[in-house]
């Protein structure tokens, strides 16, 4: 659902961000039942985009 809302002419995956979008140096965290501390964690292994985007409930 998210992906098909991006439309983005390049969209990648890596092993720290669920889609990647390098024209906008830009990742995106889908976790929809993440706790703080989940995300805290998964925050920490990002390190380069300028902006993260994290989708949760």
């Amino acid at each position: 659902m998210v992906f098909l809302e991006l439309n983005e002419k390049e969209i990648y995956y890596k092993d720290t961000l669920n889609f990647y979008l390098p024209q906008k140096e830009m990742g995106i965290l889908v976790m929809p039942f993440a706790d703080e501390n989940t995300i805290l964690e998964k925050l920490n292994k990002v390190n380069d985009v300028k902006k993260i985007e994290i989708i949760t409930i």
